[in-house]
This record gives structure tokens, sequence and C-alpha cells, in this order.
């Protein structure tokens, strides 16, 4: 069987003129075969020049770029293999995506997890099959909720207008591909990417600042600047940026990553932005401080069972507060790396702190929903959240 193929990348990477800061993460790109070892999908509507973990690693040292997001790309469908294998020879320094269906375990999604996944993608796009199976898609994310995963979606622009009520529906991080591969010939004032921004605006939705190259009309891709401007003045804390390579399907213009990475100051114009994206957005959503080995030598655990997880809470009437505090009251805790960054009156570090209940123990961990608050199975039932 043979299937139509795209032009192979540029791995002739020029070194760039802009210097990453240490600890940079190219947070979307991909490892293709090699297919000898790794086949493709004979469901793929392309297959495309390999590009294994050996290349990208080349074009990461010429970038200056020590941690990657791979993200599984539907050349090799849900056979996440030759990700896992490129995460497992990192030492660390690679996180995954995954692509999965309904037919994928509970265990099938922990092996996942144990070895670097942390989201899972779902592609919209048409020239990638179209739209999934949106009942299918909602029986997934169930499924991996309880490990803490995020939801990233490749669409085009379109789709997001077309989709805006069914991706709203869904309480766990969302991270766009591409800045939704709004084409910059249709300018800021386009829907879509209004929308985009509105989305951004909330605070479990991100996106990628990457795919100029698929975006703009030519090289050197500036007109793809003002895009990712907005989008990072609206929400610099949840923005990531990323090479894409090896740029499949790429119709005209196959750009030099070194050309890419040198965007990164005219896109973001301070150093403290540029470390955001490169460093500090990804290394939180991923967990790049924490090793995985720490999840292997811990048990999983059925976190829907031990817990109840809870977003945007509400907070009591303080008067409400002090009568319910008669029955008691507990210390509230914020859990490692979150000092200083739960409201005002969630903290026990201002005077006359309290809360009502006894023995409340609320925790905010990265590894089970994004930075959620999780309360513990004893909670007093005069707790009202």
């Amino acid at each position: 069987m043979t299937k139509p193929s795209c032009m192979p990348p540029d791995n002739d990477t020029r070194p760039p003129r802009f210097k990453a800061p240490q600890n940079a993460c190219d947070a979307h790109c991909h490892v293709f075969g090699p297919h000898a070892l790794f086949p493709y999908s004979d469901n793929a509507t392309y297959w495309p020049p390999d590009a294994g973990k050996d290349a990208l690693k080349r074009v990461h040292d010429k970038l200056g770029i020590q941690r990657a997001v791979l993200v599984q790309a539907s050349c090799h469908g849900r056979d996440n293999r030759a990700m896992m294998d490129a995460i497992a020879s990192s030492g660390g320094a690679y996180r995954g995506v995954c692509m999965a269906d309904d037919t994928f375990s509970e265990k099938d999604f922990e092996e996942l997890h144990l070895g670097g996944v942390r989201g899972i993608r779902f592609n919209f796009v048409t020239h990638l099959g179209g739209a999934p199976d949106l009942a299918m898609m909602k029986r997934v994310l169930d499924k991996v909720k309880p490990f803490g995963w995020h939801l990233v979606i490749h669409v085009n622009a379109e789709d997001l207008l077309t989709y805006e009520h069914f991706f709203d529906q869904f309480d766990m991080d969302i991270v766009v591909d591409h800045m939704g591969r709004v084409p910059t010939s249709e300018g800021v004032g386009q829907p879509a990417y209004q929308l985009l921004l509105d989305f951004m605006r909330r605070e479990n939705w991100w996106v990628k600042v990457c795919g100029s190259e698929r975006i703009a009309i030519a090289p050197p891709f500036y007109d793809a600047v003002p895009y990712a401007q907005g989008l990072i003045e609206v929400a610099p804390d949840r923005v990531l940026w990323g090479t894409d390579y090896p740029h499949p399907n790429i119709k005209k213009h196959m750009p030099n990553d070194a050309d890419l990475l040198d965007l990164v100051p005219l896109i973001a114009r301070d150093e403290a932005t540029q470390r955001k994206i490169l460093v500090d957005n990804p290394a939180r959503l991923y967990g790049f401080d924490t090793p995985l080995s720490a999840d292997k030598e811990k048990p999983m655990h059925n976190h829907m069972i031990q817990g109840v997880a809870v977003r945007h809470i509400a907070r009591a009437d303080k008067d409400a507060i002090r009568q319910l505090a008669e029955c008691g009251s507990a210390t509230v805790h914020e859990a490692q790396s979150r000092t200083g960054q739960m409201n005002p009156e969630m903290r026990p570090i201002y005077s006359g702190a309290q809360i009502a209940g006894s023995a409340v123990t609320v925790l905010a961990q990265r590894e089970i929903t994004g930075w959620c608050m999780w309360l513990s199975s004893f909670v007093s039932p005069v707790m009202y959240w």
C-alpha cells in the first residue's frame, strides 16, 4: 500500500539569531517513523518522509532547545509507539500528546501517562479526515480526565465557529494548535480570530503560537506576528511556542526552523514574556519540573472516587462563613508551587482567616486536573461550596 507523501523538512538548520533561554521548550513537534520500525497508519491521508527522534534532536541542538512536547500526528494514527520511544530515550526532556479512541482502556491510558503523556489530541481539519465522532471524543475525555490531561484541538478557523458550543462544555484545559489556523489574509477582525481571543480570556484555554508558516502568506512570515501578539496580550501565562518540525503537509514554503525561532522576540517583546512562553508555561502544563520516575514510584489512584474536583469556586458570603465557623475551623493549605495564588479568602496567611468545617484539606494538584481544587473525602457536611 502507498499513500501521498509531503515535502521533507529543511534539515539544514541554520544557527538562530535569537538565543533561547535555558530549558526552552519546543511545545509542538513530531516524530515520523522510521516507518520500517514504526509503520504509518493504513487510515492516514499521507505517509511523510521519515523524520525520527535523532533528526529532531539535531534540530533542537542547533536551535538551543532542551525540552520538547511530542504531538502524535495522524500519519501514525492511534499507534503512539514512535512518540513513546522518543520520550523514553529523552532522559526526561520530552513529554507527549497522544491520539486515542474509546477502545483504549484505563490501563492503556495509565501506561501512556507513566510514559510521559499529558494530553490527548483530536483533529478536526478537513485534509486529515475532518471532525472525529463527537460522542466518542466525549467518552475518551471522560476516561483521561482523572489523569489530569488536557485536550489539544487541531482545527481550521471555521471549526472554531462551528464547534464553539461543543468545546465550551469541557471542564478541562484546552490547547489550540497553530493559533487556530486563522489565515492572515482575512485580517485580525475575522470572526474566528476574535472568537479565539474570547476563548483565551477563559482560564482553561491555552494556545500555541506556532504554525506561522501555515497561516502567513509567505516568508519571512511576519504577517503572523500581530496574531501571536494579540493572543499573548490576552493570556501570556497560557501561551506555548513550537516549531511544528518536520512541518507535515506544507504546500509551498518549507521554513527553516531557525526562522521560526527568530520570530519569538517579535511576538514576545521582553525577556520575561519570552521566558513564560518558552520555559515557564510549558513546564507548568507538562510538569517538566517533576521527574517521570516520580509517577512510576507512586501507585495510580482512582481520583474520581477519592475526591471531588471543583473549578470556578464561588466564594460564600463572609458573614455566612463566620457563622459556620462556629462549628469549627481548619487550616487551609496551598499546594507546593501555588503559594499566594489562591483567592484571598482561601489563604491562611491573612489575619483572622477561617473556614467552616472540620479537617478540611484543599490541594491544588497539577497531575490531577490541571491545578484544580480537590477537597478530601472527609469534608464536614456543614461545608458548602
